[in-house]
């Protein structure tokens, strides 16, 4: 019904939707197979390895549905109190990440909580994306 207004509808993760297994399947890949065809994924990169997930294996069998993806860094940890870092600057496999969404429209920088500056580590972010050709 969205897209008959000219809207594209978008569903975002966290970690429970990837830790939740349903006959050994991620919720949100189960989510996904239900979900009209029309609606499209917009992957937490973090909140996905926070749930245990191979995020590049997971990327990769969402495929063309992840046309959003939130790129986040930090120590990976489901503990949402825990800061963030700038991108490149935590644990993710950021270039890893990239390459398994070869189809995202938009990557969307996340800080949920920073430790410092949340604008340097914006900047910081912005400048290891550009250097792995995210433009």
């Amino acid at each position: 019904m969205a897209a008959e207004h000219g809207i594209r509808v978008a569903y975002h993760n966290h970690e429970f939707e990837l830790s939740t297994l349903l006959d050994g399947v991620p919720a949100l890949e189960v989510l996904a197979d239900l979900l009209d065809p029309a609606a499209v994924l917009e992957v937490d990169t973090y909140w996905a390895a926070a749930g245990g997930q191979d995020v590049p294996a997971l990327l990769g069998r969402l495929g063309e549905r992840v046309r959003l993806l939130h790129v986040k860094d930090g120590p990976i940890t489901a503990d949402r109190e825990q800061p963030n870092t700038a991108v490149g600057a935590g644990r993710m496999p950021v270039p890893a990440v990239l390459a398994a969404a070869p189809g995202a429209e938009w990557h969307v920088v996340e800080v949920d909580q920073c430790a410092g500056d949340v604008f340097e580590a914006m900047a910081q972010s912005h400048t290891y994306l550009t250097t792995e050709g995210v433009r």
